[in-house]
């Protein structure tokens, strides 16, 4: 894949290769680039729930959340858990706020009620400074 090179396997694993929640390579991606691999990343997901491999979804929809986090980490200005941060393009809060109601559905269709609403939460508090019309079209 050409945004984060030929070596580069998605999703990550945690261990010995650098993998889990901080990613340099995913880090060091331009905003365009994040928006791009945040919208690929979330398709393979949904591809992956509707051949109800849930398992899988799940992981893709966690390495969502670490492409995320990646961005939170390459800020500029030091962050603070308590403030959630994401880049101010409406496409990349809108999709990762769908990818947050996609784990949230894959967890609710399990029984884990408490995941399936932390995630909807965030999804919900993400979108809140959205156009009205991306809010419309969740």
């Amino acid at each position: 894949m050409k945004t984060v090179g030929a070596g580069f396997e998605i999703p990550q694993t945690s261990g010995e290769r650098g993998g889990g929640v901080r990613s340099d390579i995913y880090a060091d991606l331009g905003p365009f680039k994040r928006t791009n691999l945040f919208g690929c990343i979330l398709g393979v997901a949904k591809c992956v729930r509707r051949e109800n491999d849930l398992e899988m979804a799940l992981a893709w929809c966690e390495e969502i959340y670490c492409l995320y986090r990646s961005g939170y980490y390459s800020s500029p200005h030091p962050l603070y858990d308590w403030k959630d941060y994401i880049m101010g393009i409406p496409e990349l809060s809108f999709l990762y706020a769908s990818g947050l109601c996609l784990a949230s559905d894959i967890f609710a269709s399990l029984g884990n009620s408490g995941t399936a609403a932390t995630r909807r939460w965030r999804a919900t508090t993400t979108t809140v400074n959205l156009p009205r019309l991306i809010r419309l079209l969740r």
